[in-house]
């Protein structure tokens, strides 16, 4: 039994995969084949994904009782920490990395079907942007349209702020949260 590398086996439902397939153009079974398609993980005790490795194999066929597909990723173990039998939090990226403007979840306000933020302007009064949102990373939301780098948005405080009103703005920052994935299946040999 080969414990470095070891396999990690998951499954993926349908609808996931199928997001996969899409986002990577047609492009997902040459990926295998390269070795391109990175997978990380990290264990129960763990916040952050520590190790990192690659899928080699994604099943041709999707099993009709569990509506999910088997995919094994190969992960470099060479402290035999990961056992087969042991749970796995797995984050496969869908796209490349690429440079996005991040915020707080809690900064996005709702209106019915509208999602937007307050920014101030130079004369200090809170002014609505609404906003096009992505995915999360470390924790912040990503925002694809609607907002430019240089505008302030109004982080803290929100509930007591409206369009319009004079606001006494404290420059703060924005930081990453760790990394968090729902546990996806074990690894075994």
């Amino acid at each position: 039994m080969s414990l470095d590398p070891i396999y990690l086996y998951l499954t993926a439902d349908e609808q996931t995969f199928l997001r996969y397939l899409r986002a990577s153009d047609g492009q997902f079974g040459q990926h295998i084949k390269e070795q391109a398609h990175p997978a990380y993980i990290r264990l129960a005790d763990e916040n952050q994904f520590t190790r990192s490795g690659y899928i080699d194999f994604v099943d041709n066929q999707v099993d009709a009782s569990t509506g999910t597909i088997l995919v094994r990723a190969v992960i470099p173990n060479p402290d035999h920490l990961l056992l087969p039998g042991m749970f796995a939090h797995v984050q496969i990226p869908v796209a490349k990395p690429h440079p996005a403007l991040l915020i707080p979840d809690a900064a996005i306000k709702i209106d019915q079907t509208l999602q937007y933020v307050l920014v101030v302007n130079s004369d200090n009064i809170a002014e609505q942007r609404v906003v096009t949102t992505g995915a999360m990373a470390h924790g912040l939301r990503a925002i694809r349209a609607g907002l430019m780098e240089s505008e302030r948005v109004i982080i803290k405080g929100i509930q007591r702020v409206r369009p319009g009103n004079k606001v006494n703005p404290t420059i703060g920052s924005i930081e990453p949260i760790a990394e968090t994935a729902a546990p996806v299946t074990s690894a075994a040999p």
